[in-house]
């Protein structure tokens, strides 16, 4: 059994916002706590809430401003309300937050939390904590978000995270797990029920309304993390699955359980047939939409690959992290292949290993159309095999602007335009130029300063300006 001591290394690690005195006094006993929902990738559960979903702030609910507005963010049987308000009635500006839990929209001693701008019309608040009480429980969490105010049209989106934790025997060793709520419930035992039928990505109808829910394009249930690390060691090691999956602990399998009242947890140690799953890349993390459901896999501290379920899966939001001299970054695939009906499919064979063709080295694909006196250009990216890439993070010292240049020339040569792309979404650049009076033939289209974490290929683009505009 660890003492307390050892274990808050790793909360520090992950930045959970929970006192730790008395942890090892059971193993299998579960208490909440709160954590940054920033901390792990798509931590906390989002709460997004749109322009329809604003009301002026009725009098006599407690707040201070008369242009307050409150929004009323649900998901199930949680609701509460978020006034977008000011901190001193005098105050010219809507400047703080005000959060009720209670169901009741009174914000009188309510939580307040500043805002910050981070842009036009663009603020940030938390995080903070705060204690919820729900189905009657009392919940530690953790708030943060984000506030946007366009001419009439308003938007919030607020994270909460909040989880249990505790000491967890599975075979000789207790070891310390977290399970985080990702769903919005507050509830912390909820598996991602999507799955791969017939080559498809299904969610069960029951689901639709119940434990799903979609957070930046992605599909979310409940994250489990378990400390592998050897016992007495002075560093974590951590691994992640989605609740309801098997958890790879100590080379075994081990299904974790969480009771009813939410106050004990049990791992069972299962067999399974099991592969591996490996890229050409150093870091790299993964979910695999599978026929038992959907899978964590994180390719990081293995160099084998990490341990799989043997079964077919579909690839969805593959992430490789770069690091490398005066560039850093990430790359986001496969999410659009999955949701646009086309999953990339793998198939991980017991005692094999199996090579996932994704990720980097990237192309840049530049098209053009003309449409009358117009064409327009556009830009997206694909991965080592064709699949399309969502995103590009990239921090880089150099300082470059990660929207590409378009340089356009005639047959002669001769310079006709140059220019930068605009984003349009989903890591699509476009731009439309008019075509200018005398133009026409064959002309070649280059991209120049194409800013990834990594080298992106381009290739020219020749097409012909028509003069009938078709």
């Amino acid at each position: 059994m660890w003492r307390s001591k050892t274990i808050v290394i790793g909360l520090i690690v992950l930045g959970f916002v929970v006192c730790t005195e008395g942890l090892a006094a059971g193993v299998g006993q579960l208490q909440p706590i709160a954590y940054r929902s920033d901390a792990i990738v798509d931590g906390g559960a989002l709460f997004d809430c749109p322009n329809d979903r604003f009301a002026a702030a009725p009098a006599g609910c407690g707040t201070v401003s008369p242009r307050a507005v409150v929004a009323t963010p649900a998901y199930r049987d949680f609701r509460f309300h978020v006034a977008v308000d000011a901190r001193d009635a005098a105050s010219e500006s809507l400047d703080c937050v005000r959060f009720d839990f209670s169901g009741r929209g009174q914000f009188a001693d309510a939580p307040v939390l500043p805002m910050r701008a981070i842009g036009p019309d663009h603020y940030a608040f938390g995080p903070a904590e705060v204690t919820i009480t729900h189905a009657d429980r009392t919940i530690p969490a953790q708030i943060r978000g984000e506030y946007t105010h366009r001419g009439q049209t308003r938007w919030i989106g607020v994270k909460i995270g909040t989880g249990l934790q505790g000491l967890c025997q599975f075979g000789d060793n207790a070891r310390w797990l977290v399970i985080l709520d990702g769903t919005g419930n507050l509830d912390c035992a909820d598996p991602m029920n999507a799955r791969l039928i017939d080559g498809r990505l299904v969610i069960r109808p029951e689901d639709e309304a119940g434990v799903l829910r979609v957070s930046n394009g992605t599909l979310t249930g409940d994250t489990i993390l378990v400390d592998v690390a050897p016992p007495g060691s002075a560093r974590r090691r951590l691994v992640e699955q989605l609740y309801g999956q098997p958890v790879w602990v100590d080379g075994k399998w081990y299904r974790i359980t969480v009771s009813p009242d939410r106050t004990r947890v049990s791992a069972t140690a299962v067999d399974l047939p099991t592969g591996r799953l490996k890229t050409d890349h150093n870091s790299w993390s993964t979910r695999l939409v599978g026929e038992d459901g959907t899978f964590v896999a994180i390719g990081i501290a293995e160099p084998d690959g990490p341990a799989i379920p043997a079964g077919r899966y579909a690839v969805m939001g593959f992430h490789q992290y770069i690091r490398g001299e005066g560039v850093s970054g990430s790359i986001t695939c496969r999410n659009r292949d999955v949701t646009d009906g086309r999953p990339y499919i793998i198939e991980v064979r017991p005692g094999q290993t199996t090579l996932l063709k994704v990720g980097s080295p990237l192309t840049a694909n530049l098209t053009a159309r003309q449409a009358g006196g117009t064409v327009t250009f556009q830009v997206t990216f694909t991965d080592a095999d064709g699949g399309a890439v969502d995103a590009l993070q990239t921090n880089r010292s150099d300082g470059l602007a990660a929207a590409p240049d378009l340089e356009m020339h005639d047959a002669a040569g001769r310079s006709l335009f140059v220019g930068k792309l605009s984003f349009s979404g989903q890591l699509i650049y476009s731009l439309r130029w008019p075509v200018p009076a005398g133009v026409s033939g064959e002309l070649t289209a280059t991209l120049k300063n194409v800013v990834g974490p990594c080298p992106i290929a381009t290739t020219p683009l020749r097409f012909t300006i028509s003069t009938d505009g078709q």
